[in-house]
């Protein structure tokens, strides 16, 4: 299974399995210090060769900035992500580089 490298700002993390987008003190393996995300916020997982991204009831939502679309897309349900997109979580921009 392919990895995906997610940076925020500086940092960057990368994964080969699913991962969680949250707060520190809920333990997100993505964790931010951004008042407006969510203690759980958003989910990645990787599916036959591809990665996609959920929100998990986040209050501010999560949104989507793929290179096909002009402007932004909140999620609703599972979306598949590719090389380039970004997923803004709270007022975090995440920029995904699958591996």
């Amino acid at each position: 299974m392919a990895g995906i490298l997610v940076q925020a700002g500086a940092v960057q993390w990368v994964f080969h399995d699913a991962f969680t987008v949250g707060r520190p003190e809920h333990h997100a393996d993505v964790a931010l210090m951004d008042n407006y995300v969510s203690n759980r916020h958003a989910r990645f997982l990787p599916e036959d060769g591809e990665w996609f991204v959920e929100d998990l009831g986040s209050t501010n939502g999560t949104w989507l900035r793929a290179s096909a679309l002009n402007g932004g897309l909140r999620l609703r349900g599972r979306v598949r992500i590719t090389q380039g997109d970004k997923v803004i979580v709270g007022r975090t921009t995440l920029i995904l580089v699958p591996l």
